[in-house]
């Protein structure tokens, strides 16, 4: 059962909030050595993600004369409202097996694009002399993924919503609900090209592997971090931290949530597995395995396969209708 349904304490302290950034950071530094171990090395330690946000917090590096301070301030803290605004009902989702109906399903792939229309925001008011080329780029790979995430989440409202007697569910507590009555989603022989480009759009939404070319940083030293001041940094880190979760989390929920009416310690400990699964699955080997493309050869390779896979998923689900 939920700690409390104060959605201020889910939002700011558990599952959100505190909870995901420090869940969120604990995965990135697990994936950081596992990528390490794939390519015969050791690895940073295990909690060097939170060493370098203590870290960079610390700084007292001004942010540069040529940017909008408060525009600036601004975009950072609304990429980190939304992000956590979508990682909270997701988490319930994905631990507890119910949702929140604050946020609803087709809010979140908004929600997930918020804190990149925040990067690209924060580079230009920073002074940034790339910022034009990341900002293409960005937006190019941001068309990709939320086209791609739709079409994982149009199969999947329709495979609910036919076989539960409508046209269509955009509720995430009834996606679970559908779940807990005729099993995950993960094993319908359907939604199975939709799962696989799933795994494709985790890394695409973290920017790791070949997705990381919108950073630019094998051309401009370090990308954004070469513009911005330590503390900047510290809250894009917490920003993507909490973005990973919300991925994460969105998948475990979508595909196989926990089973209702469990102890919270079972819950997490379920959830913790399949995230770490999912990252293995998607981040880590993206990371080991993806190589340097250029923009206009990622962009023919992701509508080639993983949004193609996601249009056979919503091709079969409407022609494999069955009754409710």
């Amino acid at each position: 059962m939920l700690v409390t349904e104060n959605p201020i304490f889910q939002l700011a302290i558990f599952p959100g909030g505190v909870f995901a950034l420090f869940f969120g950071l604990l995965l990135k530094g697990i994936d950081c050595k596992v990528r390490a171990r794939l390519q015969c090395g050791v690895g940073p330690a295990l909690l060097q993600p939170f060493f370098d946000l203590v870290k960079l917090s610390r700084k007292g590096d001004p942010v540069k004369a040529t940017a909008n301070e408060r525009i600036f301030g601004a975009s950072i803290l609304l990429g980190i409202a939304a992000v956590a605004a979508a990682t909270m009902p997701v988490l319930i989702g994905g631990i507890y097996g119910k949702g929140d109906a604050l946020i609803g399903l087709p809010w979140i792939p908004f929600l997930l694009a918020v804190p990149t229309l925040a990067l690209l925001a924060a580079e230009r008011l920073s002074g940034a002399h790339f910022a034009a080329v990341r900002f293409t780029r960005e937006l190019t790979l941001l068309l990709i993924w939320e086209g791609a995430l739709l079409l994982v989440l149009f199969s999947l409202v329709l495979k609910v919503g036919m076989n539960s007697g409508g046209p269509v569910v955009f509720s995430l507590p009834e996606i679970l609900r559908f779940q807990q009555e005729r099993g995950p989603l993960l094993f319908d022989p359907t939604l199975l090209p939709a799962f696989v480009t799933y795994l494709f759009f985790i890394p695409a939404l973290a920017g790791e592997g070949p997705f990381g070319l919108g950073q630019a940083e094998a051309e401009f030293v370090e990308g954004p971090a070469h513009e911005f001041s330590k503390p900047v940094l510290a809250l894009f880190q917490m920003m993507s931290a909490l973005r990973m979760v919300a991925a994460l989390g969105l998948g475990v929920a979508l595909f196989f949530p926990a089973e209702q009416g469990g102890s919270l310690l079972l819950g997490l400990s379920w959830f913790f597995l399949k995230c770490l699964l999912l990252t293995l699955a998607s981040l880590s080997l993206a990371r080991t395995t993806g190589g340097h493309f250029r923009i206009d050869q990622l962009v023919r390779l992701f509508w080639k396969w993983p949004a193609a896979l996601g249009l056979t998923s919503l091709i079969l689900v409407l022609i494999t209708r069955s009754s409710p």
